[in-house]
């Protein structure tokens, strides 16, 4: 079976998929903005670990529900690796921040 060929009501579902985990990364990114907030020390917070853990992972779930199957009868073929380098950059990114970068605060 072609992936062109696929049941309306499985793309159907994969849309809907694809919507729900922008909507959550969509809401962790709110948390995690509402987290960095000037606090009653003065202070700036940071963002939990779980919000990281939605910034990375939440992309590669919405382009894998959200991959164009039927890619416009090929028309667009050459722009399918730029959709998947894009979903990967912040997740790429995120684990470079969480495994690399120094958090600790400067003196």
């Amino acid at each position: 079976m072609a992936l062109t060929d696929m049941d309306p009501t499985v793309k159907l579902w994969l849309g809907i998929l694809g919507g729900t985990a922008q909507a959550i990364w969509g809401f962790a990114d709110v948390v995690g903005d509402l987290q960095t907030f000037q606090g009653e020390d003065g202070e700036r917070g940071s963002q939990s670990g779980v919000i990281d853990m939605f910034d990375m992972w939440c992309p590669l779930f919405e382009t894998f529900f959200l991959y164009p199957y039927d890619a416009d009868n090929g028309n667009i073929d050459w722009l399918l690796p730029w959709i998947v380098l894009s979903a990967l950059t912040p997740s790429v990114f995120g684990l470079l921040a969480l495994f690399f970068w120094d958090r600790r605060p400067r003196r």
